[in-house]
């Protein structure tokens, strides 16, 4: 009834309006006010409201040419011809139906194909290949992202091809467009979009309470929430990301986090000053490359579980971030992840963090009721790929305490972020009782540079040393980078140098082209039994008398009788 062109034809056939949309609105916008999927998140889009409808229209927006299928492009021979980049926009009626598009390339030329059908509402199960000139040689087949980055809190799969192209030589290349699972009827809902771009990185950030159930963003005063973030990396996005809070309400403060080359899963830390009023408000969250210029910023979506569970758990996105604070806080860890180092022979040390090093952090807890004293378990969250997990704990009777990562020489230089859970148990309201608690740290933020030389054991020292007993511990330093410099090594573990917990460690220098030594260990008649947590070689490169390079490597070594 509100459509001016009503069609006669016999079904399958759809009634169609045409409107034209004022320049000034066509742009991509956000929030959108429709129901939006986790998969949907990559999406540039608007909606426009036509008078007498019940709900607005999604309409994607995109930022190069857009062209229309012609309707006799159905064989190799008839191929449409685009120039890229470009978007084309077509439908694929019948249930053998196929869309051909021609364009040419250079050698070596890297091209990005993606399909969108699904993520349209587009009833669609889209397959596309690049041929040769002559429409038979495949050349590559688009396939859909097996990976589900958001797992069970925000699944993003979705069957919505995509593929890389690489341009063997000069000349025409066809793309082939069609339904895997079109059934034998026609169908005029079957649209889809086809978009081939050059290699301009792109990067959308989704972000979702930690967990995989129905939950709100809730701070108590004085404590923390965490939120999961997603990178959904496009066309060769492989560098930093950074992410960053505005408008938030008074006493909540979210520092900025980054997430390092290649990453595309991290965490996002809410805090409530203890004076935080009780209420509710809103924020916002934006991303953009670490080397982007700030008119690159991107919003962050935000994402909720509607039903969790298997099999049939979904989540959606929301229209805004919406933030309440209230409840109770009854123990804070503060996280701290550039303490320096007190080096007896070059002093206060700032670590520079490299491949091949070890980030010491060092953890801070702060007790609501103090007459209450239990082990404090901790545990790494939201590390980068390759970082191995660790463990701690921090007796009772302290308040302060460290856990170490060993950064692998694979690390990609560039800003990591990782956080640390703790796990305790406090009273209850009564006082009665106890109950089981998990707080989270502060973000922690480092850069990773280039490394000078590493640092490895050799496989067969020693896993043991009795009290009063001496140990050798052989190791060997790989220059890298052309460091030549005098490299000075000795035991370490987190807040100390040369004497750990009983242990004390005659220090090896390098020099020139050296690159193998021994350590010798030295128990104590009275060291304390068991294995010196985190315990290490640690390595420092001297550049004219200056220790600038870090460089270690575990050592397990227990004390026994």
């Amino acid at each position: 009834w509100n459509l001016a062109q009503r069609t006669d034809a016999p079904a399958p056939a759809l009634d169609r309006v045409e409107v034209e949309i004022p320049a000034g609105k066509a742009t991509p916008t956000w929030p959108l006010p429709i129901r939006l999927a986790p998969s949907q998140t990559p999406l540039d889009a608007m909606t426009w409201q036509l008078p007498g409808g019940h709900a607005p229209v999604l309409i994607g927006v995109t930022d190069v040419a857009v062209v229309h299928s012609s309707d006799d492009n159905h064989t190799p021979q008839t191929a449409q011809q685009i120039e890229i980049p470009c978007e084309a926009g077509g439908l694929l009626v019948e249930a053998d139906e196929k869309d051909w598009y021609s364009f040419k390339a250079r050698r070596g030329e890297v091209i990005y194909i993606e399909l969108i059908g699904e993520r349209m509402g587009s009833p669609v199960h889209l397959a596309a290949s690049v041929l040769a000139a002559d429409g038979q040689t495949e050349l590559l087949r688009c396939r859909r992202d097996p990976r589900n980055i958001g797992g069970l809190g925000l699944p993003t799969r979705h069957a919505d091809p995509a593929g890389r192209f690489l341009a063997p030589s000069d000349g025409r290349y066809t793309v082939v467009v069609y339904n895997r699972t079109a059934g034998i009827h026609p169908d005029p809902r079957r649209s889809y979009r086809l978009s081939l771009r050059r290699e301009v990185p792109a990067a959308d950030v989704a972000v979702i309470p930690t967990g995989t159930s129905p939950r709100a963003i809730n701070v108590a005063p004085g404590g923390r929430m965490v939120l999961d973030v997603f990178a959904f990396r496009r066309r060769g996005a492989r560098g930093g990301i950074r992410i960053s809070a505005g408008n938030l309400p008074d006493g909540i403060s979210c520092p900025d986090i980054f997430l390092g080359p290649d990453v595309s899963r991290g965490q996002l830390v809410l805090s409530a000053d203890h004076g935080a009023s009780l209420g509710n408000g809103r924020f916002t969250l934006w991303s953009a490359p670490v080397t982007a210029a700030p008119t690159a910023r991107r919003d962050v979506r935000g994402g909720t579980v509607v039903r969790g569970g298997r099999p049939n758990g979904w989540s959606r996105l929301t229209h805004e971030l919406a933030l309440g604070i209230g409840g109770d806080s009854p123990l804070r860890v503060t996280a701290d992840g550039h303490e320096t180092r007190i080096h007896h022979l070059y002093g206060e040390l700032k670590v520079r963090h490299a491949p091949g090093g070890v980030l010491d952090v060092a953890i801070e807890v702060e007790r609501k009721d103090p007459n209450h004293r239990a082990n404090v378990q901790l545990i790494g969250v939201g590390l980068p790929p390759g970082l191995a997990n660790r463990t701690a704990t921090i007796p009772a009777a302290k308040d302060k305490g460290y856990i170490s990562f060993y950064l692998p020489p694979g690390l990609k230089p560039g800003r990591y972020t990782l956080g640390v859970q703790a796990t305790t148990t406090v009273p209850t309201a009564d006082g009665k009782k106890t109950q089981s608690v998990t707080v989270f740290s502060n973000p922690i933020v480092f850069d990773v540079h280039e490394p000078m030389f590493h640092v490895t054991l050799d496989p067969y020292n020693p896993r043991t040393i009795k009290r009063g007993q001496i140990a050798q511990v052989k190791y060997r330093v790989r220059r890298l980078n052309g460091f030549i410099n005098k490299i000075h090594s000795e035991l370490a573990a987190p807040g100390t140098v040369t004497k750990v917990g009983g242990l004390r460690g005659r220090g090896v220098t390098f020099v020139g082209q050296t690159d193998s030594g021994a350590i010798q260990v030295v128990a104590s008649d009275d060291a304390p039994l068991g294995q010196r947590a985190f315990l290490r070689v640690y390595a420092v490169g001297v550049l004219e008398d200056e220790a600038l390079y870090h460089g270690s490597h575990f050592l397990n070594l227990q004390i026994v009788e």
